[in-house]
């Protein structure tokens, strides 16, 4: 009878020991490095191999130690019987963990059973950054033009030993485009201990309104970003109204008052485009001169109104609009008689070279074209080393047929012929005639057209140079 009921009590006991195995807690690995400042995650599978379902509540012991952190991505599994389920266990370690190597129990009770299975796991954490950026904190975050701000950045030693020199770096970007940069070396950091940098930046007062990003680089000796921290700094929009903006300036002389109006933009955003306009009394009308013509004018109760747009200025850019009023009504008269004698005067002693073609017909191949140069010195004074230069195009060609004095130079090319008469001086009011043929190469339908002819007279640098008009040769 006692054996029968010790090798009862054996039985169950091996029972037991099959029940507890029914449940098995498989980490993908035992031991788990983590570094400072990095959140690392660790799969863990459970095999049910009872014969019903369970659930299962999940527990680590301990859940956090030194700045380091452990916890079970849910607080519960449920699995089927005779199958596995899977869930992450995330182990994150501040800047500051201390470097530390324990265990932690992972915990799985039964909420039908009540059996609690458990698995040690191994966590260890190391150093990764002996020294980084603890903070930055800006004196302003919101700034208007011409207003400026202080960066100041906390760099902490967490060794506790003296740390290497190190280096901080204050950039500060839009759109991704570096606006400044500026770099402060660091001294050995204390144990344990913070040291401060501190930098400043003025905004100007035409710099682009928007968002700047202040980045910060802790850099080590070897020139490597070990850290990095960004904030934002917003420059606000300041934007003022052309006529808040317009300096006009008059400037009176004997005979004449100039005005000058600058327009600037003195915000730091475009402005768009605007009209400016200045109101004259009606008789100015015809003393009015702009260097830039208004884009509109009209009549407003018997004043003259002037409107110029603006289409754009950008900000510290500024643009100017002047005009002249002549005050005295005879100065305009005066100057419109003296640049009418003067231009009369040029034009009738200036020399003169004509160019008259003679052709009747059609124009073919077949007939020959007349053409002649009349050169007139109708200036008071003799000229010299004068030069008449005519270009025949390839269309045609010159015949070796002068009724007058034949070219000093006929030089054909590709480009068409082109005749060249010298003479030494040319007497006032001496007039030379010359003539050559031409006979086109082809049968023309229309009009042949031959280049201007040139007079050239004087010595280089004085020369005078002139032309002829160009020659539309009608086939009728």
């Amino acid at each position: 009878m006692r054996k029968s009921l010790l090798f009862s009590l054996i039985f169950f006991m091996l029972l037991l020991q099959v029940s507890f195995a029914q449940v098995e807690i498989l980490p993908e690995k035992t031991s788990c490095v983590v570094e400072t400042g990095q959140v690392v995650k660790l799969n863990v599978t459970v095999e049910n191999k009872q014969t019903f379902d369970d659930t299962f509540t999940i527990s680590l012991f301990p859940s956090s130690f030194f700045g380091t952190s452990i916890l079970p991505e849910r607080t519960a599994i449920s699995i089927p019987r005779l199958s596995s389920k899977s869930f992450l266990i995330l182990v994150s370690s501040s800047l500051e963990a201390k470097e530390v190597t324990t265990f932690v129990k992972l915990s799985l009770t039964s909420l039908i059973t009540k059996k609690i299975y458990s698995k040690d796991i191994l966590i260890k954490v190391v150093r990764a950054i002996p020294v980084h950026i603890q903070s930055i904190t800006l004196s302003k975050y919101i700034l208007k033009p011409s207003e400026s701000f202080n960066v100041k950045v906390e760099v902490r030693n967490l060794e506790e030993s003296i740390s290497e020199k190190y280096w901080v770096v204050f950039m500060l970007l839009k759109d991704s485009k570096l606006i400044h940069k500026e770099v402060k070396d660091l001294e050995n950091i204390p144990p344990l201990s913070s040291s401060y940098v501190t930098f400043s930046y003025k905004f100007g007062k035409y710099q682009s309104a928007g968002d700047y990003k202040v980045r910060i680089l802790l850099k080590d000796s070897k020139d490597r970003v070990i850290d990095e921290k960004i904030e934002t700094v917003k420059l606000k929009e300041v934007k003022i109204e052309p006529s808040q903006y317009i300096r006009k300036e008059v400037k009176y002389g004997i005979l004449k008052a100039t005005v000058i109006i600058t327009i600037k933009n003195e915000g730091n955003v475009e402005t768009g485009p605007f009209y400016l306009t200045e109101s004259l009394p009606a008789f100015a009308k015809n003393f009015f001169f702009p260097t830039i013509e208004p884009d509109f004018e009209k009549a407003v109760n018997g004043r003259i109104v002037y409107g110029w747009l603006i289409k754009n200025i950008n900000p510290g850019e500024s643009v100017q609009i002047t005009y002249t009023i002549f005050l005295v009504h005879f100065w305009l008269a005066l100057l419109f008689i003296v640049f009418i004698v003067y231009f009369s005067i040029r034009i009738t002693f200036a020399p003169t070279i004509l160019k008259i073609p003679k052709h009747f017909g059609p124009i073919t191949k077949e007939k020959e074209i007349k053409i002649t140069l009349s050169v007139k010195n109708k200036g008071r004074r003799e000229m010299r080393n004068v030069r008449v230069v005519d270009k025949v195009p390839p269309i045609a060609r010159v015949l070796k047929k002068f009724d007058t004095l034949p070219p000093t130079k006929i030089k054909a090319s590709k480009e068409g012929t082109v005749l060249e008469w010298r003479f030494r001086k040319l007497k006032p009011k001496e007039e030379r005639i010359l003539t050559y043929y031409i006979r086109p190469v082809v049968d023309v339908i229309g009009e042949l057209k031959l280049p201007a002819a040139i007079l050239e007279a004087g010595k280089k640098g004085k020369k005078k140079i002139i032309k002829s008009g160009t020659v539309s040769i009608k086939s009728e």
